[in-house]
């Protein structure tokens, strides 16, 4: 998922749940958007017991230039919301890219 704010909805999110979410964006488009981040981590830790952790495909050292003011953003969201979450909640940035879909 790229958390798109317009395919994802808090009815959706108190429904599925999952141990591992991957967010496939690299800030393109404010992809993953911050809100849908947000919004996944608190609907799982709300409805759903046990850990998760949320995996992303980019950090803001290896994305686009452009991008890289929104991935920064991403990522201490996503940091502050695990550190919240009392040990239930884990992040992890890939900082190698390892192919580019065109």
């Amino acid at each position: 998922h790229h958390a798109s704010e317009y395919n994802i909805n808090e009815a959706f999110c108190g429904r599925v749940w999952a141990d591992d979410y991957l967010f496939c964006g690299n800030g393109e488009n404010a992809n993953p958007d911050l809100r849908v981040v947000r919004l996944l981590a608190e609907s799982r830790l709300r409805n759903f017991k046990g850990r998760f952790k949320f995996w992303f495909n980019s950090h803001s050292t290896v994305c686009p230039d452009k991008n890289a003011a929104h991935m920064k953003k991403v990522q201490d969201l996503a940091k502050s919301l695990a550190a919240k979450s009392g040990g239930r909640m884990q992040v992890q940035f890939l900082k190698e890219s390892y192919f580019e879909v065109g």
